[in-house]
């Protein structure tokens, strides 16, 4: 039982990283060299350029709050497969919580 819990807990959290890692961003608003390269060729305005630098600190801003979402839930996992007799249908409900903030997430 507690095997399958963990392997549950690992496919949760791989899934979580997965939607939230978001390729080609850099971090502290940067722009990587894909996102300039993007810019270069659909040859955007300095206008244009602003706002999807905003757009992006705007997304930074939203994927922040699903990071921490899916971790907390992580956390609520943890310390219900640490009891000594583990509630399935608590850590079923807690898998179901957690994919539905992963997928809110990806939206």
């Amino acid at each position: 039982m507690k095997r399958m819990i963990a392997y549950l807990m690992c496919l949760t959290l791989v899934i979580a990283s997965k939607a939230t890692s978001q390729p080609g961003m850099m971090g502290r608003g940067e722009m990587g060299p894909r996102f300039m390269r993007m810019i270069e060729e659909l040859k955007l305005t300095d206008d244009q350029q602003k706002k999807m630098q905003d757009m992006r600190f705007d997304i930074m801003k939203q994927m922040v709050s699903h990071r921490s979402k899916v971790a907390t839930a992580a956390i609520e996992f943890r310390e219900l497969t640490a009891k000594d007799n583990p509630d399935k249908a608590a850590l079923e409900k807690k898998i179901n919580i957690s994919l539905i903030c992963v997928r809110k997430g990806r939206r």
